[in-house]
């Protein structure tokens, strides 16, 4: 018998997962049946067949009957990667079973689900061998059987590919293992040959003496196996860089492919794979650091950024591709769209993954920026300002350049025509008020301690903070236009008695209202023609918010027909009062008639820039991602006639 030891790797087979017991939240699965599978040395590169023994006398079951983990994708780095226990474990039959059951935490219930549901059906065993017996095949193959072996961890795995097959990384843990060769050691030997560097006899000798091999034979050997071994381990690494199954690898390897052929070989799967994706490949090398990018990585950036929106708001819509990553920390999505990207993750801190996917080259900070980008949206939607319900929303703004806003008059009077005349020829008469949008912003810095602390508070805290800021600025902007008393086109103020809507100062009254009410009655067009006008908003501060209320409030009861209202709601000249704490402390309020009816004050947006918007870069002053709120904004005051203001008293 000839006994070595070499140094294995942690290795993993495919089984299938059995019947769910979803009260118990406990599952039966089958963890080996011990059939040959095609293996790589891992020191060598040669290629050998293993067996499992499932002799119950050759598996060491104190481990998985000690509580060993379920993991998720033999994960193995963090207390989240375990999902589950084994609870129970046997080999009888030819079979290695196992009971295992799920934890109840809220981020392994979607596993849980898809397990009972029949989505997920691979689990895959990690296991280390002692010993190895040694054989070969008719054929002339070489086969280790483990007799001595020791399952070490039972994981769920998405893909039904045999992962141990593969060279390792360098860093990879090893175990000693003892190889047990069977095989006859005489049957090894045999008689030297002429061509076996046997030297003939020399006359009147005795019988030839064998020489050693010469050295540059022995160089020759070494540096092939060296090259081999270099093959294979350059292929298995790109295959695993990419994501791609032991078959395709083992493929190239047998049919003797070199490094560069092979990846030309993974060039074209990749294509193939990322065409039938309806994605699009950009950036493919195979040299130190290299990285499989697509623009634009529409599926996974998009259900991650659902899902983290889904997390900031509840409420807010998941589909089905963003369910699985509803319950990952912002630091695991980091990991899982980094290895998507081709980044080798195992072994890095939790600092080096936040560092790597906050680089310039990773998508991820752009995963961040649409989820919070959507969130600014949502919070900007439901911070309505005020000024919304009686300014009027002009067209958006091509650019940045002045913009004419022009006053139409009514059209002129109808004359009569008599019988055979001709018709008559009249003019549209117009002011014009200018304005330009203006641009307003805001930087903050998103840290990369947010993400390894999962740090949701920011990333709602933020779009919050920027939506409640915008809609605040955009309300301060259009009362400015009547807080500051504007010079109009005409060279008078917004409010002047020369406009004849500055009636005397006077508290909110009926009295005081009818005035300012037959006030915008009597204002007339550009033409000289009668508008009638009725107010249709009253626009005070906090200091008359009650009288505001009193007499515009549907249960308003006149004690004598002198005091009936019909400024209330339901009246015929009802008004919506408005109570806004930007037009400040006193008593002054304001009468605005329906923007529908008669331009009073317009606001606009950047065309394509409606709202809010968010941008980022990477950050130099701060550690992380800078994010830039930026709002591109105007309002203006266009025309006197339906606007009404009193000081008060």
């Amino acid at each position: 018998m000839e006994h070595r030891r070499i140094e294995m790797p942690l290795q993993e087979r495919l089984a299938p997962i059995g019947s769910v017991d979803t009260k118990t939240r406990t599952a039966e699965l089958v963890w080996s049946r011990g059939s040959r599978v095609a293996r790589v040395d891992f020191w060598t590169g040669e290629r050998w067949f293993e067996e499992l023994s499932l002799d119950p006398a050759h598996v060491r079951l104190e481990r998985l009957r000690g509580g060993a983990p379920l993991l998720d994708s033999h994960g193995r780095w963090r207390l989240s990667d375990v999902i589950g226990v084994v609870e129970q474990a046997s080999v009888a039959g030819g079979e290695g079973r196992a009971t295992v059951r799920f934890s109840e935490r809220e981020e392994v219930e979607p596993i849980f689900r898809d397990v009972a549901g029949g989505i997920i059906r691979n689990v895959s065993v990690g296991y280390i061998v002692h010993k190895f017996e040694q054989s070969r095949t008719p054929e002339g193959e070489k086969v280790l059987r483990a007799v001595d072996w020791e399952p070490m961890e039972v994981s769920l795995v998405p893909v039904g590919a045999d992962a141990g097959a593969g060279v390792r990384a360098d860093q990879q843990r090893t175990f000693p293992c003892e190889i047990v060769n069977q095989a006859a050691v005489t049957a090894e030997r045999k008689e030297p040959q002429m061509d076996e560097n046997v030297q003939p006899a020399a006359a009147g000798a005795g019988a030839a003496t064998p020489q050693p091999s010469a050295a540059p034979a022995d160089d020759t050997a070494k540096r092939a196996q060296a090259a081999e071994r270099a093959r294979v381990k350059g292929i298995t690494e790109r295959c695993e860089r990419f994501g791609l199954d032991a078959m395709f690898r083992d493929a190239m390897i047998d049919e003797g492919l070199s490094i560069e052929q092979a990846g030309q070989r993974i060039l074209d799967k990749l294509a193939e794979k990322q065409q039938s994706e309806q994605g699009t490949i950009r950036g493919v090398s195979f040299g130190d650091g290299a990285r499989l990018g697509t623009e634009p990585r529409v599926h996974q950036r998009q259900f991650m950024a659902e899902a983290l929106g889904h997390r900031l708001n509840p409420e807010a819509a998941l589909s089905e591709g963003a369910r699985e990553y509803r319950y990952m920390s912002l630091l695991r999505m980091a990991e899982e769209h980094l290895q998507a990207e081709g980044v080798r993750v195992r072994g890095l801190s939790r600092l080096e993954i936040a560092t790597r996917a906050l680089h310039s080259t990773s998508d991820f900070p752009n995963v961040l920026m649409d989820a919070m980008g959507k969130r600014l949206r949502d919070a900007y939607q439901e911070n309505v300002p005020s000024y919304r319900r009686w300014a009027r929303r002009a067209a958006n703004a091509p650019d940045f350049k002045q913009i004419h806003a022009v006053q139409l008059a009514a059209a002129p009077d109808l004359q009569a025509v008599p019988e055979g005349a001709e018709f008559k020829r009249g003019a549209l008469s117009d002011g014009k008020e200018t304005y330009a949008l203006v641009t307003y912003g805001r930087i903050v810095g998103l840290t990369r301690q947010a993400i390894i602390n999962d740090d949701l508070n920011a990333f709602d805290r933020f779009p919050g903070a920027f939506a409640a800021a915008a809609a605040r600025l955009e309300n301060r902007l259009v009362y400015k236009q009547l807080l500051d008393n504007p010079t109009m086109a005409d060279g008078n103020q917004l409010f002047h008695a020369n406009h004849g809507n500055l009636p005397s100062a006077a508290a909110i009254t009926l009295a005081s209202l009818g005035i300012a009410r037959a006030a915008m009655r009597k204002q007339k067009g550009l033409q000289g023609e009668e508008l009638n006008l009725a107010p249709r908003f009253l626009l005070c501060g906090p200091d008359k918010e009650q009288e505001a209320y009193q007499f515009t409030s549907a249960q308003y009861v006149p004690a004598t027909s002198a005091t009936i209202n019909e400024f209330r709601a339901g009246g015929r000249t009802a008004l919506e009062p408005i109570v806004e704490a930007v037009i400040g402390a006193g008593n002054k309020w304001f009468l605005a008639a329906d923007s529908a009816q008669v331009d009073t004050v317009e606001y606009c947006f950047l065309d394509g820039s409606e709202g809010v918007f968010l941008e980022s870069q990477l950050g130099f002053n701060t550690d992380g991602v800078e994010m830039k709120a930026r709002l591109d904004f105007a309002a203006k005051a266009i025309d006197w006639r339906g606007l009404v203001y009193n000081s008060g008293a």
